[in-house]
């Protein structure tokens, strides 16, 4: 979702100025860097999720 997002930042910015000048490429590589990290953290957190928060029974 957020790439696609960045993506059609990308263009309307081309798309506005025409040659595409300022395109905001520091922001769009920050924007992916932390989906990389939100998706890491989502990764790290359902492998070590304590299993009483995960839905697991207790006997």
């Amino acid at each position: 979702m957020a790439g696609g997002i960045i993506t059609n930042e990308i263009i309307l910015s081309i798309a506005r100025n025409g040659d595409g000048g300022q395109v905001f490429w520091d922001i769009a590589l920050r924007d992916f860097g932390l989906m990389i990290a939100a998706l890491a953290l989502a990764r790290l957190a359902a492998k070590y999720a304590p299993r009483h928060l995960v839905g697991a029974r207790q006997r």
